[in-house]
Parts: structure tokens; C-alpha cells; sequence
């Protein structure tokens, strides 16, 4: 009987370890699972949904749309990155002409830059870590 319990108790561990999301939600995950891209954490704090693009050299690529109130992480690949180290952010807010680009951002492959994008969009700031 006791050897039954032990198994459903391993079992019932695994089954929830299974069930963890990749990135576990603390900065040190996402340093953990690649050296190899560059991730990108954006938090939105502004009342409209963004769409964030990644402009490196003369290509502008589209990472994807954080809604209101929200986080999301984006991946670039390293081979955009690659050519220069340097890139800049563009966020677009859905409904309305008023963006925001980020001035050059040095990063490369194994770095996380986090982006804060505030309902002033004058006040949107960003890191390097």
C-alpha cells in the first residue's frame, strides 16, 4: 500500500513539473535557454495594444502584438542580429498615428533587453541585461 502511495505521489510531481511554462517567469530563466538569440521582454503599460517591430540595418521585422496591461517575450533570432549588434525598437500603438522608436540599442547574443513601454509613450524606457 505504501509503495502504491509513493508512485501517485511521483506521478502527481511529474505531471505538475511537466506542466511548467519554458520561460519560469524570473530574468534568469530566460538567460538559461539560449546564449544563441536575443530576447526581448516587452510590458505594456499603455492603454492601447502595440504592435513591436525590430529594425536592424535597413529591415524592419515585425515580432508581434503585446495587448494592454500585458507582458510577452519575442526571440530574435541571431542570425538578424548578427551583421551589427545594433537595432532599434519601433512600438506602434493600435488606433492611433503616435509611435515610439528606441535611439540604437547595443545588444548581442545571449542578452535580454527589457522594454517598458508607459501610457506616455515620452516615458517608455529600456534595458540591457
Amino acid at each position: 500500500m505504501l509503495q502504491v502511495f509513493r508512485n501517485t505521489i511521483l506521478a502527481g510531481a511529474l505531471a505538475v513539473a511537466s506542466c511548467a511554462p519554458l520561460f519560469g517567469g524570473g530574468k534568469r530563466a530566460i538567460r538559461d535557454t539560449s546564449n544563441s538569440d536575443i530576447h526581448i521582454r516587452v510590458a505594456n503599460r499603455n492603454w492601447s495594444d502595440v504592435t513591436v517591430y525590430a529594425l536592424v540595418g535597413s529591415s524592419r521585422m515585425r515580432l508581434g502584438t503585446v495587448i494592454s496591461m500585458s507582458e510577452q517575450i519575442f526571440v530574435l533570432p541571431r542570425a538578424v542580429s548578427a551583421s551589427t549588434g545594433e537595432l532599434r525598437l519601433l512600438i506602434d500603438p493600435i488606433g492611433t498615428w503616435r509611435g515610439y522608436m528606441t535611439e540604437a540599442i547595443m545588444a548581442f547574443p545571449g542578452q535580454v533587453i527589457e522594454l517598458n513601454v508607459e501610457n506616455n509613450l515620452g516615458l517608455t524606457n529600456w534595458a540591457v541585461w
